[in-house]
């Protein structure tokens, strides 16, 4: 299944590159109608899917919907927060007896040094999708799935 997922999950992400080069017009996330932006919602549980990346699909979901490369990958990290926030919540409420006083601190430097790093990469990926589009990683995607292929072949 993930070797599949992740041909056909490259070849979407070349196919949707090419389609948002004529078609999506919508330049801010505020311009987005409330149905498009739930169904962009609804393409991140394609992610359930292993070998599905859950940013990738939102992203092509997004650019589908008519939001342009770098928007629908904003709103791809935006739809990531609460997801990130309950799952991180729900591990908590799981382990958080077992927490030490130092395992707090230890999980706040963890957690700023995290978000300091994510705004860092999430400004050099818009970035660089605005130079280079999305065909790279659906290349690579599909250059990962024959790889794996041919692995679980030999």
């Amino acid at each position: 299944i993930v070797v599949v997922s992740l041909i056909l999950g490259g070849i979407v992400l070349i196919f949707a590159d090419r389609y948002c080069e004529r078609f999506c017009s919508i330049k801010e996330i505020k311009e987005l109608s409330l149905k498009r932006a739930f169904i962009i919602g609804v393409f991140q549980s394609i992610a359930v899917i292993p070998g599905v990346s859950r940013s990738g699909s939102t992203i092509v979901g997004g650019m589908l919907m008519g939001l342009s490369r770098e928007k629908a990958a904003e709103f791809s990290f935006l739809l990531a927060v609460p997801t990130m926030i309950v799952a991180t919540g729900y591990d908590l409420v799981k382990t958080g007896e077992q927490f030490t006083s130092n395992d707090w601190s230890i999980l706040g430097i963890g957690f700023i040094s995290s978000f300091i790093t994510a705004l860092i990469v999430v400004k050099l990926f818009l970035s660089f999708l605005k130079k280079h589009g999305l065909w790279i990683f659906g290349v690579y995607r599909i250059v990962i799935g024959l790889v794996y292929a041919g692995f679980f072949l030999l």
